[in-house]
């Protein structure tokens, strides 16, 4: 007779809110170049629903991957690789408008004064890859719990599940 353990990580349920805050941000992040300037928050442009390369590569599209990464945060199974690129696309988002002027124009605001000009950075950058960033960072810190499925003999599979996970692991084999 054969028995057939599956051992499945699981995601703890706060990863769960986080994940939805991840996905929240990232669209936030992918949208606000786009209709920023309806309620006067535009970055380089104050017209609405601009596509330029400046909008694709710094916002839209690490946005994009944050609210990606945010669904996969949620999910169970795949926190991990939630994580993982909710702290790229976060990165990026801090980072990207830094390194842009190495292949394009620099990125400045269009503000009329120096507090415009800082909520303008941080709404549209700093202030989403930074709470992306520490949210990604809790939710892949939260302690997860391992699932023991098994097919077979009742009798073994229970006295399986009740040996600690190394011996497990080695009575499998």
């Amino acid at each position: 007779m054969t028995t057939t353990v599956v051992r499945r990580r699981t995601g703890a349920r706060v990863a769960i809110p986080l994940g939805f805050a991840v996905l929240a941000l990232g669209v936030w992040a992918a949208v606000v170049p786009l209709v920023g300037p309806y309620f006067d928050f535009g970055f380089d442009t104050d017209q609405t629903w601009v596509w330029s390369e400046q909008h694709w590569t710094l916002s839209i599209i690490p946005g994009a991957v944050a609210a990606f990464a945010g669904i996969l945060t949620a999910l169970p199974t795949r926190f991990r690789m939630g994580a993982l690129l909710g702290a790229l696309a976060a990165a990026w988002l801090a980072v990207g408008p830094f390194l842009h002027p190495l292949w394009s124009d620099a990125v400045a605001p269009i503000a009329t004064g120096e507090g415009k000009r800082a909520a303008l950075w941080i709404g549209y950058f700093a202030g989403p890859g930074v709470l992306i960033a520490y949210l990604c960072g809790v939710s892949s810190a939260t302690p997860r719990s391992s699932e023991v499925v098994t097919d077979g003999d009742a009798e073994v599979s229970s006295a399986r599940r009740a040996a600690p996970a190394e011996e497990r692991e080695v009575a499998i084999r």
